[in-house]
């Protein structure tokens, strides 16, 4: 509850302290006046982000303070941090310095904006105009259900969340999984294939060079067997006038020499040693005739096809044989490596089965407790609205299949579960009588939105965690009898709430415990809005402004006959 707020060097106020009543209290004033200047601040208080054009004096702080009572306090780090302290008159405090810099503090402790902000609902319910177009979007629908549900249906609600949470977890999992292991197929696909490609190929270390040197044998086969040739007649001694024939005569003719003249001893060796060394160059001869003979069991069309397998092998994996045969080696060892990746994938199918159990189990339950809350809350709003002058309308929460789902088959058939549940909530209304259900949005007029608001305000107030109910302009679109209503409404929910109002209606203000007059007036180069506590005679010149009249005897019966039936 709010009992005070103080509020300086804010938009067109100097410096203002109002003390509010803890029942219904009513602000005032003419349009531009500066009345929603209270919700501003209050937003402020709440964590609300600050904007620099709301300081009236740039070059000085702006100081936004209020005393709470927050006895029936329900929120868990700030009961930690008021622990021992009275909980009667707790004081929140915000600055903004010239510079941008905010101080918060709750009863002298330093706390960041951020904590004002997580101790929001802790302290005030705020209706705004936003808030009433946020009631035509279907999809906060189901956010003012759980409202409404209170906790055993938020309960309810958080076990459905966490096991939809954990199941769309696992659903990403397993599609995760599954495009990994396509990821995998096609790399083992892969790698192996090149792994046949260079198996097949039977590589060796040095055949890069064993069949260079063959190739170029085999394209000059004719010109070596002519030098073949030629050299066998030269070193074959059965033929005449060979070199070999020449050799072994002269040899033997040194010989003789050697057997009259002694001295012709190194000249015998050396004959010798020639004769020895013709004999020795036969013999090789002999090895290279049967080495080239062989070369006859290779085609030189083949060889070239394995030169050119060796290229195309080069070209994909290695400027060389080793390059490629290394290529392999290590192509061997990543396939290992992602086999056993592949094989290590669990198997969540079962683990997904059993969580599909739980989940339709837990939107079986959600969906039961949704549908007794929604003819809850469908009849106290209905009777709500028969008291804001809306007999034959009938409001009622529908559900609808829905839009971002996911399907769960069994044999018993096919079932059907979002984030919020087997359905989607989306309120209908039929306003007058023999009129069908239609979505809110289509059917209803600005007034009849206000008022069906007001039903959920009024629905929420015995379970909301604030004790302070704030309204603005909650009776736009509003007149006549039905102002009448919409006062004798918000009377009762300040009955258990704190009510502050911001009204153009002359009616909504009747009976207040505290009705506060906005003003704006011109001082010399600058405006300023006040805020002021009026009673008595001054309430009633204030409501003759409301209505447009004069301060009359007629005006007065007017008032007068505004309070008899009020």
């Amino acid at each position: 509850m709010l009992h005070e707020l103080h509020i300086s060097n804010f938009t067109i106020i100097e410096s203002l302290h109002i003390d509010f009543s803890k029942n219904y209290n009513i602000f005032t004033g003419e349009t531009g006046a500066g009345k929603s200047i209270i919700l501003t601040a209050l937003n402020l208080l709440c964590g609300k982000k600050f904007e620099q054009s709301l300081a009236r004096n740039k070059e000085e702080k702006v100081v936004v303070e209020g005393i709470f009572a927050l006895n029936n306090l329900q929120n868990t780090w700030l009961q930690e941090l008021l622990e021992g302290e009275s909980l009667n008159d707790v004081l929140i405090r915000r600055e903004v310095l010239p510079s941008g810099r905010n101080k918060c503090s709750i009863n002298q402790h330093i706390v960041r904006v951020s904590d004002l902000k997580s101790i929001y609902t802790s302290l005030v319910n705020i209706h705004s105009q936003h808030e009433t177009y946020a009631l035509l979007d279907s999809q906060n629908h189901y956010g003012f259900l759980c409202q409404f549900g209170g906790g055993d249906f938020e309960r309810v609600v958080q076990d459905y969340t966490t096991i939809y949470e954990a199941y769309y977890k696992l659903r990403k999992k397993k599609e995760k999984q599954s495009q990994r292991m396509q990821e995998l197929k096609r790399e083992v696909d892969r790698l192996q294939f090149e792994l046949d490609e260079i198996s097949d190929a039977n590589l060796y270390e040095n055949e890069e060079a064993e069949l260079s040197e063959l190739h170029l044998s085999l394209v000059n086969q004719s010109t070596i067997d002519d030098k073949l040739d030629q050299v066998r007649n030269l070193t074959d001694a059965s033929i005449d006038e060979s070199l070999a024939q020449q050799v072994h005569q002269m040899n033997e003719t040194i010989q003789e020499l050697l057997e009259v003249d002694i001295k012709a001893k190194d000249l015998s060796s050396a004959s010798m040693a020639l004769v020895e060394s013709l004999d020795s160059l036969s013999f090789n001869l002999a090895d290279y005739e049967s080495m080239i003979s062989q070369n006859e069991n290779n085609s030189l069309e083949e060889i070239e096809q394995r030169i050119s397998l060796l290229e195309q092998l080069k070209k994909k994996y290695g400027s060389s044989i080793v390059e490629v045969m290394d290529y392999e080696k290590k192509s061997a060892n990543k396939l290992f490596t992602l086999i056993e990746e592949e094989t290590s994938f669990e198997n969540i199918d079962q683990e997904i089965f059993e969580v599909e159990e739980s989940l339709l189990k837990a939107s079986k339950k959600l969906s039961k407790l949704k549908g007794k809350i929604g003819v809850e809350l469908s009849n106290n709003i209905n009777d709500v609205l028969s008291l804001l002058n809306m007999p034959h309308a009938k409001f009622k929460v529908e559900s609808l299949a829905p839009k971002s789902a996911i399907n769960i088959e069994r044999e018993s058939g096919s079932y059907t579960v979002g984030v919020n549940g087997a359905e989607d909530l989306e309120f209908y209304l039929s306003s007058n009588k023999g009129q069908e259900f239609q979505p809110l949005i289509k059917v209803a007029s600005g007034g009849e939105v206000s008022r069906v608001m007001l039903a959920l305000k009024h629905c929420f107030a015995s379970i909301h965690p604030a004790s302070t109910f704030i309204f603005d302009e909650i009776d736009a679109g509003i007149g006549g009898d039905t102002a009448h209503k919409i006062a004798n409404v918000l009377r009762e929910i300040a009955q258990n709430k704190q009510v502050i109002v911001i009204t153009h209606l002359a009616q909504v203000a009747l009976k207040a415990d505290k009705h506060f007059v906005v003003q704006k007036s011109d001082e010399k180069d600058k405006t300023v809005s006040q805020i002021s506590e009026i009673k008595e005679n001054e309430i009633q010149i204030e409501l003759a402004r409301m209505m447009g009249l004069e301060d009359s005897v007629s005006t007065k019966k007017v008032i007068q006959e505004l309070y008899k039936s009020s």
